[in-house]
């Protein structure tokens, strides 16, 4: 707004000077010299000597310096020029509400109309005088668009500039850093290897006493070098697996008692399935290669059972009749314990092979067929089955397993691995008449997870 004014001004108000004329002092300190000015809150409007009417922004007139060049007063809005031009009109107050209009960009309100020049000619030239002040104007507004712009624009450009410089001095500086790092390690590989060429060769191993006593360099113990074992096992491994039980179960179970004054039978044949194995454990080395190892094993499966009865008839002696039936997916479950002392070997950085053995303690449920229900209607001579008695029972046998393993060490702590294990336990469930069903839990398993190897 103040070099719009100042733009304005400079086009507008170079006149020349005139005797006796008011004075319109700008804030940059050039005064020009006007037939009479009066003031608003914000706009000044003057009569220029050649009887043109223009107004300008108060923003870049020097206020007090105004009203003194024409001996005015601070509550003066009209100076003596327009008062003598406007005969009758007393001066408006400051601060007195004018009503709105539009000088140069900026909304400033307007005072009510200037009085007419008395000569008709310069009130004719006011239309056309305003017309050519707004086209002043508005050049002047794109002028300074223009120089915005352009600034702008080379704010843009001295930006993208220096974030051009900012990555070039970035890329030479890496760029120094690399290259100092490579001589730095090529400095330290010719000063290894000038010390390793420096360093004298040992003497030969001296011979021993006649006496067979051992000299007193050889007596000299030599320190210690890891072995690839050593930097390789970790003192602590916990292992998650899964696998498949390859090993089915296959037994029999049979029972007697008095029916009817004789010898009755019930027979059953049970054959399971094999199944997915989930194991957990973990192993601790005591010393060197040795450690001690435990992992707990689930497994459940389903077995399938066939029965055949022989009862008697209940009217001849001497006359079984015969029974024969299936029942499929009896429950079978197993959770095995395993103790081991484990011997470990590293083949390079990554590899480990393990053998393991030691007891395993099992626990097993079954279910297994005790009793039928069946139909005997007369004459009695057929039987029809019309449902099994089964009931669950347990046990708890220990036995043994032994095997072997691989860890392959991916990155850090984690790893992979391969178990193959065999266990096995004799498990004994007894009968109403006192007899036993044997069978092995346990069997061929393999199986393999994750290893998470700490130090």
């Amino acid at each position: 707004m103040r070099i719009e004014g100042i733009v304005l001004v400079s086009a507008l108000l170079g006149w020349a000077s005139l005797a006796g004329a008011d004075k319109v002092v700008l804030k940059s300190g050039t005064s020009y010299e006007v037939l009479g000015f009066e003031m608003t809150s914000a706009a000044i409007k003057m009569i220029t000597p050649d009887g043109k009417a223009w107004s300008v922004v108060k923003d870049i007139v020097d206020v007090p310096a105004t009203l003194k060049a024409n001996g005015m007063s601070e509550t003066d809005t009209r100076s003596p020029g327009w008062v003598a031009r406007s005969p009758g009109v007393a001066a408006r107050p400051e601060g007195a509400a004018p009503r709105s209009a539009k000088v140069g960009p900026r909304t400033v309100p307007a005072e009510p109309a200037a009085p007419s020049s008395q000569s008709p000619e310069v009130d004719r030239e006011i239309p056309n005088q305003k017309k050519q002040a707004d086209r002043d104007r508005r050049a002047a507004e794109k002028a300074v668009e223009k120089d915005e712009e352009a600034a702008e624009k080379q704010g843009k450009a001295a930006e993208r500039e220096r974030k051009a410089t900012e990555a070039n001095e970035a890329n030479e500086a890496n760029e120094a850093n690399e290259a100092n790092e490579a001589n730095e390690a090529n400095e330290e590989r010719k000063a290894a290897e000038e010390r390793e060429a420096a360093a004298p060769i040992p003497p030969p191993a001296q011979a021993t006493f006649a006496s067979g006593a051992p000299s007193r360099a050889s007596r000299r113990a030599a320190p210690p070098i890891a072995s690839v074992d050593e930097r390789t096992l970790t003192p602590f491994v916990v292992s998650l697996n899964g696998g498949y039980s390859g090993t089915a179960l296959d037994f029999t179970s049979s029972s007697s008692f008095v029916l009817h004054l004789e010898d009755a039978s019930l027979a059953s044949r049970y054959t399971g399935s094999t199944g997915p194995v989930v194991e957990v454990g973990g192993l601790y080395r005591f010393r060197g290669p040795w450690a001690a190892g435990a992992s707990v094993e689930l497994f459940a499966g389903k077995n399938d059972a066939a029965l055949s009865a022989s009862l008697p008839h209940p009217l001849y002696f001497d006359r079984p009749r015969t029974l024969q039936g299936a029942i499929p997916s009896l429950d079978y479950r197993e959770t095995s314990l395993n103790l081991n002392l484990v011997y470990s070997h590293a083949l390079g950085r990554r590899i480990i092979l393990d053998g393991f053995g030691g007891p395993t303690l099992f626990w097993t449920r079954s279910q297994l067929l005790t009793d039928i229900q069946y139909v005997d209607a007369f004459p009695y001579d057929r039987l029809t089955l019309q449902a099994p008695i089964v009931t669950e029972q347990t046990d708890m046998p220990i036995g043994f397993n032994v095997g072997t393993g691989m860890t392959f060490r991916l990155k850090g702590w984690l790893g992979v691995g391969l178990l193959v294990r065999y266990n096995r336990a004799a498990v004994q469930l007894p009968q109403s008449d006192g007899s036993l069903v044997s069978f092995n839990a346990g069997g061929l398993r393999a199986n393999g997870g994750i290893r998470l190897l700490f130090k």
